[in-house]
């Protein structure tokens, strides 16, 4: 977390992002930096000009397209040690995009469709090691939706909590809900913070929901995990 930044295209310049690229990792090997809607941006800003000549191509390089053209430029002298991605929902092909071909990769991560998130499920689940049959997966899927992050949080629970024994369905329905998931965070941070009290008051209401005592344990080592690691 210390060398991981995220900033937006709408509130930061290129020059914040520059700067940003150009600070060493602190206790670390890397630094990443993260920036949401450069591309989109540069789109919206081409559609929005009017030019009396033929406008340049999708594939040409436009260096008027937006004032984050320099940034395009910035990357070849951008440290080793940083890893910078642009991020966006969609992006129009826009003579940005053509700055940065040969500087780096473009990666598509479309969301599943519904009827696809089961699949994503026990695929993500063999990834991990986690061992699940089909209904556990689809349970999963249905419950949770289409949040690729909140899956993938419940699949590290479901297998901290299963323990190399096979996920099924009725584990499923038992430990996965988002308000269980909401108490289960406001316990570990309770704990962290010295609250006694409220963090017994929690706990109590989890056990009389019938969350397992181990996910209420594996919940509270995960916060402190991440807390150890940063």
């Amino acid at each position: 977390a210390t060398n991981t930044v995220e900033l937006d295209a709408r509130q930061s310049s290129p020059k914040e992002v520059m700067a940003a690229c150009d600070t060493l990792p602190f206790l670390g090997d890397r630094r990443l930096v993260v920036v949401t809607g450069v591309l989109s941006k540069a789109g919206k800003a081409k559609r929005g000009k009017t030019r009396a000549a033929t406008p340049a191509s999708d594939e040409e390089p436009d260096p008027a397209d937006s004032a984050w053209a320099e940034l395009a430029d910035y990357v070849e002298r951008m440290p080793p040690s940083t890893t910078l991605v642009l991020l966006d929902q969609a992006a129009p092909p826009n003579g940005l995009i053509a700055l940065f071909k040969g500087k780096g990769k473009i990666e598509a991560f479309p969301v599943p469709a519904d009827k696809e998130l089961a699949g994503w499920v026990a695929h993500r689940a063999k990834s991990l090691g986690v061992r699940m049959d089909a209904a556990a997966a689809r349970v999963l899927a249905e419950l949770i939706g289409p949040d690729l992050w909140a899956l993938a949080g419940e699949l590290d629970k479901l297998g901290t909590y299963a323990a190399g024994d096979i996920v099924r369905e009725a584990d499923v329905r038992e430990l996965v809900s988002r308000a269980k998931e909401h108490k289960g965070y406001e316990l570990s941070d309770a704990v962290l913070e010295g609250r006694g009290a409220h963090a017994t008051r929690i706990f109590q209401e989890l056990i009389e929901d019938g969350v397992a005592p181990q996910v209420i344990l594996s919940t509270v080592a995960g916060r402190y995990r991440k807390v150890a690691i940063a």
